[in-house]
């Protein structure tokens, strides 16, 4: 084999590789930006303003940060994952986007919380959004410590009043008073649901959404209900006219509140809510 052609192979050889080499420098690059906006997050290094007992999606973008723990560091207010909004990747924060991570958090407590993920590619920064967490001025109380309560006759309550109290109902209904009675459908729970594997809500799911009874000018909170493992719920109430909300959870839709109703003396007033939690 001669030294011309071994010297035209090197050559060919170096134009091939130098070819590849400016075919991939001249490939469009996703910034750290397109990337975070892909995946709905908030801007690296921002802060945020939100009041206690906010629930949020905190999505990111799987390639920039592989590790699916973040990390809190709190400051008086507190950052806590919610389970029923689903693992990691269940996309329920950022439907149809399978490369984004998606965590649901809580926000309780006052102060600041920061909120960081270790950035997985060389040259990209780790990711941290700040928190500050304020009271809360809505007329919606927050989150009791224990969500139901057991009563002699073996139906549930959940907790009402700003004290979080469990009032079991009593054989007779008193005079002058009626009965609130619901039931709660919260759905789809999985994309796809296979034979002999039903996916059905869980009673966490079910806490999550509580459900309020204020005055007919919603001006006064009455009665705060947590729904059970079935997503039934009931309270007495004088009879009067009220209106019924529930915990919106700022995903999916809600058909059924609010919605105003009247209480009637001995009689039992039925209502149903339906929550469509958006996941196709």
């Amino acid at each position: 084999m001669n030294i011309r052609y071994i010297s035209g192979i090197v050559i060919v050889l170096l134009v091939t590789a130098g070819a590849g080499i400016w075919y991939v420098s001249q490939q469009p690059k996703t910034s750290l930006d397109e990337r975070l906006a892909a995946c709905g997050s908030f801007l690296n290094g921002s802060t945020q303003d939100v009041v206690e007992t906010t629930r949020m999606f905190i999505n990111l973008p799987k390639d920039a940060y592989p590790n699916v723990t973040l990390q809190v560091t709190s400051n008086g207010a507190t950052a806590n994952y919610i389970s029923n909004g689903g693992p990691y990747d269940a996309e329920m924060g950022a439907p149809g986007k399978p490369n984004c991570w998606s965590y649901y958090f809580e926000f309780d407590g006052t102060g600041t919380v920061d909120l960081a993920s270790k950035s997985g590619i060389s040259g990209v920064p780790d990711y941290t959004i700040h928190f500050v967490v304020s009271a809360s001025t809505s007329t919606q109380p927050k989150a009791c410590p224990q969500i139901a309560k057991e009563c002699p006759d073996g139906s549930y309550v959940g907790p009402s009043g700003p004290n979080c109290d469990f009032v079991c109902p009593t054989s007779g209904v008193p005079t002058g008073n009626g009965i609130l009675q619901g039931s709660m459908t919260i759905g789809p729970v999985c994309p796809v649901e296979q034979v002999g594997h039903p996916c059905n809500p869980t009673p966490q799911m079910y806490a999550a959404h509580q459900v309020f009874v204020y005055d007919s000018t919603r001006t006064k909170l009455i009665a705060t209900l947590t729904p059970d493992a079935k997503g039934n719920f009931s309270t007495t109430l004088p009879a009067g006219e009220y209106v019924v909300d529930v915990q919106h959870q700022g995903i999916g839709s809600v058909q059924g509140a609010p919605t105003t109703i009247q209480i009637t003396p001995g009689r039992t007033t039925a209502i149903a809510i339906s929550i469509d939690t958006g996941i196709r």
